[in-house]
């Protein structure tokens, strides 16, 4: 004699789940998108870096020449000269040339990235002073990116 057919069930019984919860999976999306978001703000930070300018004045240097007398112009002649170096990105840099504190004149100067740049500026000024007692310098007064 042959079995009875087990009894069939109305609706069939759902398929077994295999695999990952949701929570799981849940949490490596998130931790994936939070991954990138880092990621792409660590190489904003690189860009950002090497794209601004770090320029510096080094090697500062003055000379002068005095025309003095009665058969001389009285005048003192100037030359600062100095080395810019960037650090950074490339760049501009406005420099001022100074003497005894005054600004004598500002200009600006392109410097490639990781690279220096020799810079020198002349003026004569219609006094004969004593360059002995004077102070010059030549200072950064703004940078930019180019």
């Amino acid at each position: 004699m042959s079995q009875p057919p087990p009894p069939t069930y109305y609706p069939p019984p759902p398929p077994q789940k295999s695999g990952m919860r949701t929570e799981v999976k849940v949490a490596i999306i998130v931790g994936a998108i939070v991954a990138v978001i880092i990621v792409a703000g660590v190489a904003a930070s690189f860009q950002q870096q090497a794209t601004t300018p770090n320029i510096e004045v080094t090697n500062r240097q003055g000379t002068y020449s005095r025309f003095c007398g009665s058969y001389y112009s009285n005048t003192t002649t100037w030359t600062l000269s100095a080395t810019l170096v960037n650090t950074g990105g490339r760049g501009y840099a406005e420099i001022a040339y100074q003497l005894n504190g005054a600004t004598v004149t500002s200009n600006n100067y392109f410097v490639n990235s990781q690279s220096s740049k020799d810079i020198s500026y002349g003026f004569t000024l219609n006094s004969c002073q004593d360059p002995a007692g004077s102070t010059y310098n030549i200072i950064v007064l703004s940078q930019r990116g180019a």
